[in-house]
């Protein structure tokens, strides 16, 4: 398990993709290979095993509408679909942007932390025409 990783945060997102599998009536195997994952990859992260990386979460997000944010912070197990006003290219710059920010800075945050984060520099940027990278910056130094 990473620095990042917390076995709480990661135990409840466990649960959260247990729910959304559910939901849809998926075998863990048929799930996996719909996200393009190994089985034993998406296994370890329904058992919290194993912190799940941001690709697996845009492959939630593209493949069945899920909320990214709702799976890393929920709350509850009932699965949320993004509303038809979510912008993927601003999740993805952002996503992106924060992740490369903490590798580059040697920073790490947790996941709930992480999430929040995310979640407050994609509402900011989400209704703008163009994504200001020199003010992305500025708001990610502030943080880590």
């Amino acid at each position: 398990m990473s620095k990042l990783a917390n076995i709480h945060d990661n135990l409840a997102i466990g649960e959260r993709l247990v729910a959304v599998r559910e939901n849809l009536r998926l075998t863990q195997v048929d799930f996996a290979e719909q996200l393009e994952i190994s089985p034993r990859a998406y296994q370890n992260y329904e058992r919290g095993e194993r912190e799940m990386p941001t690709t697996v979460l845009t492959a939630l997000h593209a493949t069945f509408g899920i909320d990214p944010l709702w799976i890393l912070v929920g709350p509850g197990r009932d699965p949320r679909k993004t509303a038809a006003s979510v912008r993927p290219d601003v999740l993805e710059a952002v996503v992106i942007a924060v992740e490369t920010h903490l590798q580059h800075r040697r920073k790490v945050l947790a996941p709930a932390k992480k999430a929040r984060l995310i979640k407050v520099l994609y509402l900011h940027f989400r209704d703008k025409s163009k994504m200001d990278p020199l003010e992305l910056a500025e708001m990610l130094s502030l943080v880590a």
